[in-house]
């Protein structure tokens, strides 16, 4: 299925807050999938939809995790991409330099676009590298070199020199049915279960009285 950037961000949105994430996270996880998304569709949301799954069984740690100096010490691990994306754009706004390390963390793919809004504020060119994965943003453009991890024992985020072969940009993607399937169950999570009442004031309810 061919969908918009803008379609692709609406359903994740609405499937995150399914799988449990705050409004503000939710947003997060949206804007970086999307980002994600005009590059590579598929990827991004299998990465997405692979990261919900795991969630939802209990494979992904809580966010407890803390800088030290240029670290992100974790207690549990691995990391959601997407709280840990969060976390350290917040930290890279008061650092003088956002070159990090942190421990294991969940399709580290889904931290790119993080780090991508790092490089733009900072007006730099970073590269995440995750356990032979690389890829290169100053913000706007993205190459990539290897094949992304479903887990990474470590991410290792610092400066880089230019974006070599950068990826072409969509606005559109194609998504396989499968994995829109599942974004589409867990955004059903948030939908209110239907009762006698607003089945009866429902549109097309077939009730309503006529002249």
């Amino acid at each position: 299925m061919n969908r918009s950037i803008g379609e692709i961000e609406s359903q994740v949105k609405t499937a995150a807050r399914g799988a449990g994430y705050a409004n503000g996270l939710a947003e997060e996880a949206a804007k970086a999938v999307g980002w994600l998304a005009g590059f590579d569709g598929s990827k991004a949301c299998a990465a997405f939809a692979s990261l919900l799954s795991e969630r939802a069984a209990g494979d992904i740690a809580e966010f407890d995790a803390a800088f030290v100096g240029n670290a992100l010490h974790a207690k549990f691990e691995p990391l959601c991409p997407i709280t840990a994306g969060a976390a350290i754009s917040d930290w890279a706004d008061g650092a003088e330099d956002p070159a990090l390390e942190t421990g294991a963390v969940a399709h580290p793919v889904l931290l790119v676009p993080f780090v991508a809004a790092i490089a733009r504020s900072h007006t730099l060119t970073l590269s995440l590298e995750a356990d032979g994965f690389r890829a290169v943003t100053n913000g706007t453009a993205l190459s990539t070199r290897g094949a992304a991890p479903a887990r990474a024992t470590s991410v290792v985020i610092q400066p880089a020199s230019n974006v070599l072969d950068p990826l072409d940009k969509q606005t559109r993607a194609d998504i396989p049915g499968a994995l829109w399937s599942v974004l589409k169950r867990f955004a059903h999570h948030t939908y209110a279960p239907s009762t006698e009442e607003s089945r009866r004031l429902g549109a097309g309810s077939g009730e309503t009285d006529q002249d």
